[in-house]
């Protein structure tokens, strides 16, 4: 496997995986869609968009200069009462040498500038991650933040967990949990700086 270059795009074109219930058993669905991987279950469905890998940004209070792993995803309550999307670092990354990698926290509020590559100067980009509650059959997409990979290490598992309390409640007892796998099979990169977006990026716009 070859080098990772900064800010380069995993292209996300063949996704294995599963998702199942405690109550209700594992069961196996293979997903194999050109743009929108998606996984489906009682309660939530799961979508990955994009992943970047190693974007190189630049911290709004000390100016640090920091890469991290950058996932989109959207998610859709397909359940008849509110419920939790991202909860207590259930998202977790598998690397393509095994290591496991929690999901950081917040630092969508303090890194907000791209160092996009060929230029001077950082340009604002902003990561937003999704809604923490999603209503009745509502969506919300958004971005998980996880660090840097050592170079020829890349994103290879993401596994995500919702758990399932009481009728319109996201606390309190854990009545059911629903897990989903993603397995990357194919990771080609392309420089992110070849997209549409990155290339507005690099001219300057925010």
């Amino acid at each position: 496997m070859g080098g990772n270059a900064d800010c380069n795009e995993i292209i996300i074109n063949t996704v294995t995986g599963w998702t199942g219930s405690e109550d209700a058993g594992h069961h196996t669905r293979v997903v194999e869609r050109a743009s929108a991987p998606t996984l489906t279950g009682k309660y939530m469905s799961l979508t990955l968009l994009r992943l970047f890998l190693n974007v190189p940004m630049v911290s709004d209070f000390t100016g640090e200069l920091r890469k991290f792993t950058l996932l989109e995803a959207l998610w859709e309550n397909v359940w008849d009462y509110r419920v939790n999307t991202i909860w207590d670092g259930c998202e977790k990354m598998i690397d393509s040498s095994g290591f496991q990698h929690p999901r950081e926290w917040a630092n969508e509020h303090e890194y907000s500038k791209v160092q996009v590559p060929g230029r001077a100067r950082p340009i604002v980009r902003r990561f937003q991650r999704p809604e923490e509650e999603l209503e009745a059959h509502a969506r919300t997409k958004g971005w998980l933040w996880y660090g840097a990979l050592p170079d020829g290490v890349v994103p290879h598992r993401f596994n995500f967990q919702v758990k399932v309390f009481e009728p319109g409640k996201t606390s309190g007892w854990v009545q059911d949990r629903e897990s989903y796998e993603f397995v990357l099979c194919d990771h080609t990169q392309v420089p992110a700086s070849d997209t549409p977006e990155w290339k507005m990026l690099g001219r300057g716009s925010t």
